[in-house]
């Protein structure tokens, strides 16, 4: 019998053609296929093609790659691929990708990272990463990294540093930071710096409201006007809101004056 090209054949099974595929193209049995590579990566001292496989499927993963996008780029079912991941996980004595996700997730977060900038990253929702952190926070009996984080704005608000520039700095709007800073300083039994709430309901955009209302014409959207100011969306409508009213005011009051300064020509209109 003619020897088999072991090398041309292990790197094809990396590639994903199946055993069925090979046997059929080396005419042997599927089972046959199988003990030949297993021999020639005991022989080599490679690691098998189904382990090289599942360690992409399982990097991809604890990169932020969702299972049904793993189904695209492997050709393979959501079941096959979980399974794969869960063996070369045990195999290995590795954690599951997604213990591995909350560790990084709240290492990041603990060391500066906002749930925003991390979610990006990993190309998350939110909520999947916050879910994700406060799970692994409550398994382990850790301390809380969002904690940390409103010690490090109320420390800069202390150090005079305004709420735009604190919206800048951590990624949130500016009534997050507000919020942020107020229940820290009720947590702590400390002065609210921001002052009372009356105060904090004054707070307002720098960008005048006629300066938004034509962004917002223009085409912009309220989440694109809301993350642009650092506000929340319900400020960027309220302003819009209260603009349009005045622009209509404004029509209704000129053609109110040109009634009284022209009224032959509206009575000729009725004729």
């Amino acid at each position: 019998m003619k020897p088999l090209p072991m090398q041309d054949i292990y790197e094809a099974r990396v590639k994903g053609i199946t055993l069925q595929e090979l046997s059929a193209q080396y005419h042997c049995k599927s089972a046959a296929m199988r003990s030949y590579i297993e021999k020639y990566c005991q022989q080599t001292g490679r690691p098998l093609p189904e382990d090289l496989v599942a360690q992409q499927m399982y990097e991809d993963n604890i990169r932020g790659l969702s299972y049904t996008q793993l189904e695209k780029k492997y050709k393979q079912n959501y079941h096959t691929i979980s399974n794969k991941i869960a063996k070369y996980c045990e195999k290995y004595h590795l954690k599951l990708p997604i213990e591995v996700q909350k560790e990084n997730f709240y290492m990041e977060m603990f060391n500066g990272k906002s749930i925003t900038e991390i979610a990006k990253e990993y190309k998350m929702s939110s909520y999947i990463v916050s879910s994700r952190i406060s799970s692994y926070i409550e398994e382990n009996h850790l301390e809380n990294p969002k904690e940390k984080e409103a010690e490090r704005i109320y420390q800069d608000r202390l150090n005079k540093a305004t709420l735009q520039e604190l919206a800048l700095k951590y990624n949130y709007t500016i009534v997050t930071i507000s919020k942020k800073i107020t229940e820290y300083c009720e947590k702590n039994h400390l002065e609210n710096i921001l002052g009372s709430r009356k105060t904090l309901k004054t707070l307002h955009l720098n960008e005048s409201s006629a300066e938004i209302y034509k962004q917002f014409q223009a085409g912009y959207s309220f989440h694109f006007l809301a993350n642009k100011y650092h506000v929340c969306e319900y400020t960027i409508k309220r302003r819009i809101k209260k603009e349009t009213q005045i622009r209509l005011l404004g029509c209704l009051k000129q053609m109110l004056q040109n009634k009284k300064t022209n009224p032959d020509s509206i009575k000729q209109k009725r004729k």
